[in-house]
């Protein structure tokens, strides 16, 4: 497909999804590694996992996928950068119990540090990486077998990195197999408690088993725990990818310290006892303004005239 820039015609050659999940998933992955150390070097890796979930957020119609991501494409880099912080604006006020977890991957967009020319333009050279790998193919029915943020952050991160971390990623058919070892069934109302989370690859394997079991993800709680920010970043982005529902929690910390938990319940509840009080003060200035306009216009009508 072309699209135009400026006056150049572009030509814009997508990977088409196969089949597989996973397969695709590295792929996109391994695209987005290449072009972000390519462009950028080895810093700021919050930015091209951060790219990838929100572009994964957008989930556009199967017959709009397309046009949606040329669209994306044909944006400068600053046009695009706007895009991005309005979606993640969206986020924000959507799913403020995942505000605090997820801050890593919102930070460099929403954050009081500026973004740098360069990393805007590096930013949306790994959007169009990943767009033109087909990457909306994954945010539909492919989403319960692959865990996409987590393949991304493996692969921008380099081995020594991850194994300082001692972190080694785990396959999802063996966190499928672990999760039907581990786990009876998951029933509404049960507890699904991982306290090694990462990006979540056992929600994920315990999701994809609910669902073939006819079972809504969103009816069992979901507890997590991990010393990685950036994972457990990612594991909240994916519990709205995988259809979790709204009793997440999700610590950063050492698990075998005995407050986590309720350390982690008092940073969901913050964002949304703020935009509680936020959404009140709204409500009363809008009621302040409205009554203000109706009394301007009754003293308005009562006036006298001149005869």
């Amino acid at each position: 497909m072309g699209i135009a820039a400026g006056r150049v015609m572009v030509t814009v050659k997508f990977t088409r999804f196969a089949g597989d999940a996973n397969a695709h998933a590295l792929e996109v992955a391994e695209r987005v590694d290449e072009k972000w150390h390519s462009w950028h070097g080895h810093g700021d890796l919050e930015v091209p996992v951060s790219v990838v979930a929100v572009l994964s957020l957008i989930n556009p119609r199967l017959k709009d996928r397309d046009k949606v991501a040329l669209n994306l494409i044909r944006l400068s880099p600053e046009e695009f950068s706007d895009t991005v912080r309005l979606l993640w604006r969206r986020f924000v006020l959507a799913r403020p119990d995942l505000v605090n977890r997820a801050w890593p991957l919102i930070e460099p967009w929403l954050g009081q540090q500026e973004m740098t020319p360069e990393t805007t333009r590096d930013a949306h050279a790994v959007a169009v990486e990943a767009l033109r790998c087909d990457l909306f193919a994954l945010t539909d029915d492919p989403k319960w077998e692959v865990d996409l943020l987590g393949t991304v952050l493996t692969s921008v991160r380099t081995m020594s990195a991850q194994q300082a971390r001692g972190q080694y990623y785990t396959p999802p058919d063996v966190t499928d197999v672990m999760a039907r070892m581990a786990l009876d069934v998951p029933t509404p109302g049960s507890s699904i408690n991982d306290p090694a989370c990462g990006t979540g690859g056992m929600f994920r394997a315990a999701a994809a088993w609910m669902i073939g079991a006819g079972i809504d993800p969103g009816t069992v709680r979901w507890e997590g725990n991990d010393v990685d920010h950036v994972a457990v970043a990612c594991c909240a982005i994916n519990a709205v990818l995988w259809g979790l529902g709204t009793n997440v929690l999700l610590g950063v910390g050492d698990t075998l310290a005995a407050d986590w938990r309720k350390r982690a319940i008092a940073e969901r509840d913050e964002p949304i006892i703020l935009m509680r009080r936020l959404t009140a003060m709204r409500s009363f200035l809008d009621l302040e303004n409205a009554t203000a306009a109706v009394s301007g216009a009754e003293t308005s009508d009562s006036s006298p005239t001149e005869g």
